[in-house]
């Protein structure tokens, strides 16, 4: 199995949840560790040693396309929306422009009780105040990707 994310070292984990959307065959379970960090374990079991899973890993593949003079914007929306907002409001503009254009917006949401930080997908307004705000903590991105693969494959805008 090493073809696999086995490979990572707990240390190198990013704990982006990229393997666990990837792998067709659900060989890879996300559990915290003693921490409550999220982490990938493979059931050897399950996994046909396909290699998805090490091709999606940022540890094992970094990428970098930043460019060196990159375009820089500054926004600020009015005062009713900064005032429930971080980052001067830009997100809830971008994603009201997102839901104009028959879209969606995925983001972190603190989950019911505030127990921790899962990945949901807004569908209108109303949805959109969990996603408002920074959460500095892991979140669980649980599907999301597979999820939002399928609102691209089927031409819906995201906003992720």
């Amino acid at each position: 199995m090493n073809n696999t994310i086995n490979q990572v070292t707990h240390t190198q984990c990013t704990g982006c949840g990229a393997c666990y959307n990837k792998c067709p065959v659900n060989a890879i379970a996300w559990n915290g560790d003693d921490k409550g960090f999220l982490y990938p374990q493979i059931d050897s079991q399950k996994c046909i040693n396909c290699g998805l899973c090490a091709k999606i890993c940022p540890a094992l593949v970094p990428k970098s396309e930043n460019d060196e003079y990159p375009r820089c914007y500054a926004v600020m929306a009015k005062d009713e929306i900064r005032e429930k907002s971080s980052s001067g409001g830009v997100f809830s503009l971008l994603a009201n422009w997102i839901f104009g254009e028959g879209g969606v917006v995925a983001g972190a949401a603190y989950t019911e009780y505030y127990y921790g930080v899962e990945h949901i997908i807004a569908t209108n307004e109303k949805e959109l105040s969990r996603l408002r705000g920074s959460k500095y903590v892991q979140s669980n991105t649980g599907l999301i990707y597979k999820h939002v693969k399928e609102y691209l494959d089927n031409g819906t805008p995201v906003l992720f």
